[in-house]
């Protein structure tokens, strides 16, 4: 797997390419619509640019969805990178619950695909979808939000009063213009049931399938296979988890029986026990209710399938001329590639308008070799192509990841790198010939002992490292020939200026959220985070020269 790399560049730039590796036809065109389809306004997105997205920027993106559902299965919320999650759900209250994915103010959207990446890398990991899965239903979650921005009746009345609170109306869904995500946009992922999935619950398929609106055929066909496959899944994971509890009740009976014969002796236990049956039988019924539920709705589809059908034998006669309508209408759309802003910040006051419908391209995993420009991509350092590895998740954020490099000169030859204490999922370029990481000292990952690490891109030996300890996911920003990093003093952070040997250039003169984002703007430097005493989010200024604090700014409270 690819990680993210960044190349010096504003934030604006790093904040476009942030937000998850692969892709291929989103929306592709199919020359059998139906009639139906042609007579219903698509979806039509209006996107900043149409250039095309590095790999290294589509698994960024994934990767901030990935790390999203990490952080929401373990705490209910996560915010970064533009982006903040939020999971309001309780199957026993009245209405659906839903994920709440809010793009901040400072995020720089620039195309929906970028959007859809981040909702994918979401989808693969909270719900347990495959990525190419996880694209179609991002796709359709897009879709289904932009139809909610134009109609509040599709979702008031539906989703939960607690849902319903954390909503601003102004921003619920999402708007059809690139101009209108940063700020005001929530998108809804409907969420039901589900207790053989994490977090015991799933999207709500049909809730985003009930109206087709800007959906292709392809798209379709590809969601009514994925509906069926997590049912047959779904249905395996029930019987296995069925036979767990039955052995578990099993069990616990048996325990009970033994402790019956002292009740004074184990008066407390036998309580104990008598809860734990309870508890093992309502989840038994929870088990049972699930599979119902299932055999009901495939018994349903399996109805609306058969009318289909036989309607679609009886139009068929008179299908000679819809392909040439079809075609017809489909003339003149403006498509555009798989793409997202993320790399280009040059011509920032010259906005290259493209439009995203249902016969523009998408994402799709390990298609990369669409990606390569014939110019040199961001990631081509000391003519060498330079990736991590991830070898494997260990916990709370931490990656074991290699640095390789490809030599295209000598027939794409792979070289790794000596030096494999490597935390971080990302590399930025310095200079011409190196790049930096983020190190950890010793051989366990934890908390502590996370360094910056310079190596060479020529022969992948490391140069340099801090002396200073740095956040272990800090974000890392070149500029000027210097790396901007969060370090850690004690149980406090600060925003450090690293010279190209890794001395401390200088240090922000007061505490800083590690959890936040980096903005340049003229002589000034904008850290944008929660606050370390709860949720609030809070804007601090920095004098870019000597990183001393101008000003603190919050936003007002809704």
């Amino acid at each position: 797997m690819l990680s993210r790399f960044r190349k010096p560049s504003t934030l604006a730039g790093i904040l476009t390419a942030a937000l998850l590796l692969g892709s291929s036809a989103l929306f592709a065109e199919d020359p059998a619509v139906s009639e139906d389809t042609v007579r219903v306004p698509a979806v039509n997105f209006e996107n900043r640019t149409n250039r095309r997205a590095t790999p290294a920027a589509r698994e960024y993106e994934r990767n901030t969805g990935i790390m999203g559902a990490e952080e929401v299965l373990k705490d209910g919320d996560y915010a970064l990178r533009g982006v903040s999650i939020t999971r309001v759900f309780d199957p026993e209250k009245e209405g659906m619950g839903a994920d709440i994915v809010t793009i901040d103010p400072q995020a720089d959207f620039g195309h929906i695909n970028a959007i859809i990446r981040v909702l994918q890398g979401y989808l693969s990991r909270a719900f347990q979808y495959n990525l190419e899965d996880a694209a179609v239903v991002a796709r359709y979650i897009v879709y289904y939000n932009a139809r909610l921005r134009n109609d509040a009746n599709l979702y008031q009345g539906k989703y939960s009063e607690d849902v319903l609170a954390k909503i601003d109306p102004k921003k619920a869904g999402i708007d059809r213009s690139f101009r209108n995500w940063a700020g005001n946009t929530q998108i809804f992922i409907p969420l039901k049931k589900n207790v053989v999935r994490p977090g015991k619950t799933d999207v709500d398929r049909e809730e985003i399938t009930e109206e087709d609106t800007g959906i292709n055929e392809a798209d379709k066909t590809d969601m009514d296979k994925i509906d069926q496959d997590r049912k047959e899944e779904d249905k395996d994971r029930l019987d296995q988890k069925e036979e767990e509890l039955q052995k578990k009740k099993e069990d616990t009976g048996k325990k009970l029986e033994e402790l019956q014969k002292d009740p004074e002796k184990n008066k407390e236990a036998i309580e104990e026990t008598k809860e734990e049956l309870n508890k093992i039988e309502q989840e038994q019924q929870e088990v049972q209710e699930q599979k119902e539920e299932i055999t009901n709705s495939t018994t349903d589809s399996n109805e609306e399938t058969a009318t289909t059908d036989s309607t679609n034998s009886t139009d068929s006669t008179d299908s000679g001329n819809n392909d040439t309508a079809t075609t017809d209408s489909n003339e003149g759309t403006n498509e555009t590639t798989d793409s997202t802003d993320g790399t280009d910040t040059t011509n920032e006051n010259k906005e290259e308008v493209a439009t995203t419908t249902d016969s523009t391209d998408t994402t799709k995993p390990d298609e990369t070799l669409e990606e390569i420009k014939k110019e040199e991509s961001e990631n081509v350092i000391a003519e060498k192509i330079l990736f991590l590895r991830i070898l494997r998740y260990i916990e709370g954020g931490h990656y074991s990841n290699e640095l390789w490099t490809i030599d295209p000169k000598k027939d794409d030859a792979l070289e790794k790198s000596p030096y494999t204490n490597i935390c971080g999922r990302e590399f930025v370029g310095l200079g011409e010939e190196s790049v930096v990481v983020i190190g950890y000292e010793g051989s366990a990952h934890n908390d502590s002992g996370h360094i910056l690490v310079v190596i060479n891109a020529k022969d992948l030996l490391k140069k340099a490292e801090s002396s200073e300890e740095v956040f272990w996911r800090t974000p890392m920003v070149t500029r000027d020939g210097k790396v901007y990093a969060f370090v850690k003093d004690g149980n406090s952070y600060f925003l450090g200026r690293f010279n190209a040997d890794m001395t401390l250039d200088a240090k922000s003169s007061d505490p800083i959220s590690q959890n936040s984002d980096i903005t340049f703007y003229g002589e000034k430097i904008y850290l944008t985070g929660k606050s370390g005493n709860g949720d609030t989010t809070t804007i601090q200024v920095f004098n870019s020269g000597d990183l001393k604090l101008l000003k603190t700014i919050s936003p007002p409270a809704n």
